[in-house]
Formats: C-alpha cells, sequence, structure tokens
C-alpha cells in the first residue's frame, strides 16, 4: 500500500491539484476543505504525510498543529499558502 497523504485546503482547485499532483507519484491521497473536516475523519494519524493551507477559516495552522501534537499525532506537516 501506498504511502498515505493528507491534504487541508479550503481551496477546492489547490485541492484537486494537489490530489492529482500526488497521485501521480503514486501516492495514496485524502483531501479536506478544514482541519476539523480532517480532525473528524477515520484517520487522521493515519497520514504519512499532511500538507496543510496556513491560512483557513475556523481553527488556525498553529491551534491545529497544537491539537496534534496534544493528541500525540505526531505527522510530518508541510504548511503551505498564497499569501
Amino acid at each position: 500500500m501506498a504511502p498515505l497523504v493528507s491534504v487541508v485546503d479550503d481551496d477546492v482547485s489547490v485541492r484537486k491539484s494537489l490530489d492529482r499532483l500526488i497521485r501521480s507519484a503514486r501516492l495514496e491521497v485524502r483531501v479536506f476543505a478544514s482541519a476539523e473536516e480532517f480532525l473528524n475523519s477515520d484517520h487522521p494519524c493515519k497520514a504519512g504525510c499532511l500538507i496543510f493551507d496556513f491560512r483557513l477559516p475556523g481553527m488556525s495552522a498553529i491551534e491545529f498543529q497544537r491539537h496534534l501534537l496534544a493528541s500525540k499525532c505526531e505527522i510530518p506537516v508541510i504548511f503551505i499558502t498564497a499569501h
């Protein structure tokens, strides 16, 4: 089974683009529109890597990172932003 990469971004075009790019590298990918959607999914700590938009509505990137650490969810995170 290929490693799982999770993408969290509120921009649908970014999610679609990253989904296609990651799949082209023969990796499994799951996309989410918000931190809350990712955290409520059935596999938040199963990802091998997380690509996360730094500026999302709702939970901030820093709050999100703190939540992951407090949950002992040690996923490598790559923060991205258009700003």
